[in-house]
Formats: C-alpha cells, structure tokens, sequence
C-alpha cells in the first residue's frame, strides 16, 4: 500500500482528542476516510486487520463499537436476486465541529490562506480521488476472494438460517458472528446456537449470542464438543433427579413405625448410604 498516491490524512478534533476512542480506533477512522471514495469504505476486516496487525476478529469487535457508538454506519449490499451478501459498505458519521459546521470525507477543512487552489493542485486532488477510488476497487476483487473464503467457513449458511428463521440480518450482528467465526468456533456450532434460540421460541441474537459466549468462556469451539458438554449436563442432571426421587424424610413416616422400627430403618438407610459412597 505504499504506492498510494495522497498527501496523508485530516483528523477532526473532535476524533483526535475523543475519550471515548482508542487511538486504534482512531487509526481505524482515518483509515476509513481514506478509502473512501465517496461511496463508502468496501475494505475487508482481512484487509484491516494487515493494516493495523490485529487479528480479523479484533476488527470485527473495533467495527461493531465504532458501530454502536455511531461514528460509523454499516451496510450489507446483497448480490443482485440472491440473499448472498456481496459486501458491506462503511461511511463515516459527519462530525460537528467547533463552529457548528459539519465535516465529513467529502468536506476537509482548508485554511484561508491556501483557499486559492492552481490548476496543478486541483489536477493533484483529482488524482487522489482517483487513486482512492482505485483503490476501492482493488479492495473490492480482495473482498469477492476473501468471500470465498468466509463462505468456506459457513458464513453464508449461517446468513441463510438466521434470515430464514430469525429476522432479516442487522450489519452489526453480521460483524459479531464474524467475530465468533474468526476465534475459531465452527459454523455448525452457531447455526446449532440459533436453532436452540428458535426451538426455545427466543427468536433473538441475544438468547444465540448467550449460548456462544458460554461456548468462548469453555473454549468449546465445535459442534461435536456442544454435543458432548450437552450429553453429560443431561446425565448430571437426570442423576441429580434420581437422587432427589430416591431421598425420603424418614421423619414424615415416623408416626406410623415404632422406635424400634424407625432406628432400625434409619440404620438400613445409613448402611445404603456408605455401599453407594464406596
């Protein structure tokens, strides 16, 4: 990416000195804008995440928060008569600045002794938008390649069950499954984890998303392991039942025995007790 053909970037004040951002988040922001040709940022996470060096899924997760604090707004574009996604669209939120105007990507500030733009520099600017608008595109063909991949992955059959029987897919949910797909957990495991919140009637992410952070906390990443971890909390439980069913109050029965009877029952009790602690 060295050959790119700007002058560098422009950071708000207001995202510079921000407190609520990281300083990669803010890196990321500027990165954004940068890519940005006016249609929006079509860049990858893989993409991101070799320009930052983080992994994809600490991408997914800084995307998702730029997200939820609305500096940013995502877009799933689908492929045309399909419910394939084809990509996903970033623009940065317009900013408001100190004097009330707004700033976004296509409005950058110019001090008023440089207003005077010569032919040469405005020839400059025209290229930087083209370039940056190469560079899109190029981003784009790694984009249709990297989807081959994330397809590979399950993601798409993941799409398709939770359109199919959940709601249609929020950019923000699609960012956090990602996030699940890249820490490694199987396709098939989050697709069961959607089943489970539709037989559960809790046609939501958030019911999902509970089961798959519980899968993370365990490091169960499979489905195979789900159904194992499933299979013996199902056995603890039905013995834990078992045990219940099989305890009795021997006091509730005492009115109907003799001391002698009941001493002798408590002792035949304690004796089972000590044979199924052995």
């Amino acid at each position: 990416m060295n050959n790119r053909d700007f002058k560098g970037i422009w950071i708000p004040k207001n995202i510079w000195l921000s407190t609520e951002l990281s300083a990669l988040e803010k890196v990321l922001l500027a990165e954004i804008e940068s890519l940005d040709g006016g249609e929006g940022c079509i860049a990858t996470n893989q993409y991101f995440a070799g320009f930052l060096g983080v992994s994809k899924s600490w991408v997914s997760k800084l995307i998702s928060g730029l997200e939820k604090k609305k500096f940013i707004t995502l877009e799933l574009v689908y492929k045309k008569g399909k419910k394939e996604i084809d990509k996903r669209i970033i623009r940065r939120t317009p900013i408001e600045l100190e004097d009330n105007t707004l700033y976004d990507n296509s409005d950058i500030p110019i001090a008023p002794e440089c207003s005077d733009i010569t032919e040469e520099e405005d020839n400059i600017n025209n290229n930087n938008i083209y370039n940056n608008n190469s560079i899109n595109n190029k981003v784009n063909k790694e984009d249709k390649l990297n989807n081959i991949n994330i397809y590979n992955n399950g993601l798409q059959k993941i799409v398709d069950f939770y359109e199919q029987n959940i709601n249609l897919l929020s950019p923000t949910i699609y960012e956090e499954i990602k996030t699940y797909l890249d820490d490694g957990l199987e396709a098939e495991l989050i697709i069961r984890a959607l089943k489970e919140a539709v037989d559960r009637n809790f046609k939501n992410w958030k019911y999902a998303k509970g089961i798959l952070d519980n899968c993370v906390a365990n490091k169960i990443k499979t489905l195979h392991d789900f159904e194992i971890e499933q299979e013996n909390f199902k056995n603890k439980k039905k013995n834990n039942t078992k045990k219940i069913a099989n305890t009795k109050d021997y006091k509730e029965v005492k009115a109907d025995m003799s001391e002698k009877e009941y001493a002798e029952r408590l002792r035949k009790e304690k004796l089972r007790q000590q044979r199924e602690g052995a």
